[in-house]
């Protein structure tokens, strides 16, 4: 009996030895094969897309238009400007809380207010403060911050255009946005995604520019595939300027894009091992993400040596600003509002 035992115990542990074998070479067959991911260009990052990616939702509703998101959202934000270190979450705080406490009439709001009334026409003026008041006040902070820290304040209409970005799904999300858009055009399909590293820097050129870059890690979750449990480091960065539509109108744009990406030593097979374009070929000939150049050896940071980075230029988005995608919104939204 019990040598009968013994033999049944190892016969069971056999069978589960080989089951086990079973589902892990299973497995593994069935990972999609590794084919390049990141080539010199992207034909699904085209103009249309970029355009959609930087976009404001289609659903333009009171939230969006008052910017209620970007208000709530900004304490979350961690924002650089120039050389300086990252804003204190207290900080914004503590000024937001003090531009709500001040007089509708105070220099720093009444700008932001004269502003909105001339573009909607809407008066008397603490009509147009009570109806976009969190929109005035952060850009009454974010003047100040820019005031403070490059002697230079954006015209309103720059100001504007960041504020329309700055809720969960706007300027913290375009790297997160790009990457999904490479990756799914692949056939790989993003699960339970961790930003594990946000920080948006801005750059105040003059009155009517702003250099703006987004530095994002991402930990990828893509179960069953050779890049699941990867982190990768996106950098987007843009030019956003004004040009003149009328004598009295003017409209933001976005310009000079480029997406630096950070790859992991581990997956670089993903990478193509042709040349990057010439970046004047680039701006001339191509209408979709083009690499720019794709160096192993190359660190932003020079303790950063488990990653290679690539960088693409992306077309421009063919919208122009709050003028051009949401002006009719907002005046829609300031007439059809009951008077204050």
């Amino acid at each position: 009996m019990t040598r009968s035992f013994t033999t049944f115990v190892i016969a069971t542990l056999v069978i589960s030895f080989i089951v086990i074998m079973y589902f892990i070479i299973r497995r593994y067959k069935y990972l999609p094969s590794k084919k390049i991911i990141f080539n010199t260009h992207l034909t699904n990052l085209s103009q249309k897309t970029t355009s959609i990616i930087f976009s404001t939702s289609d659903d333009i509703n009171q939230d969006t238009l008052t910017a209620t998101h970007s208000f709530e959202n900004l304490t979350n934000l961690q924002i650089r400007l120039h050389n300086g270190g990252i804003i204190a979450k207290e900080f914004i705080q503590a000024k937001l809380k003090n531009y709500t406490l001040q007089n509708q009439s105070s220099v720093q709001l009444m700008r932001h207010t004269q502003y909105i009334s001339d573009l909607l026409n809407i008066r008397p003026f603490h009509k147009c403060y009570k109806m976009y008041s969190q929109r005035i006040i952060a850009s009454a902070m974010l003047d100040e911050l820019f005031k403070y820290y490059s002697k230079i304040k954006p015209d309103p209409s720059i100001t504007y255009e960041i504020v329309n970005h700055l809720h969960s799904q706007g300027y913290e999300k375009l790297g997160y946005k790009f990457l999904k858009q490479i990756l799914n055009s692949q056939g790989y399909q993003l699960e339970n995604t961790d930003i594990t590293s946000n920080v948006i820097h801005f750059t105040v050129i003059n009155s009517h520019k702003i250099q703006i870059s987004i530095n994002t890690d991402i930990l990828i979750s893509a179960e069953n595939t050779h890049i699941h449990n990867s982190k990768i480091k996106t950098c987007i960065t843009f030019n956003l300027s004004l040009t003149e539509i009328t004598p009295t109108l003017s409209s933001a744009l976005y310009t000079d894009i480029k997406l630096i990406i950070g790859i992991p030593n581990n997956i670089t097979d993903y990478i193509t091992t042709k040349q990057p374009t010439d970046i004047t070929e680039t701006n001339s000939t191509y209408n979709c993400a083009t690499m720019i150049f794709n160096d192993n050896k190359l660190s932003v940071n020079q303790q950063d040596s488990k990653y290679c980075y690539i960088g693409y230029k992306l077309p421009n988005p063919t919208f122009s600003s709050l003028n051009n995608q949401t002006l009719h919104n907002l005046h829609t939204f300031s007439h059809n509002t009951t008077p204050i």
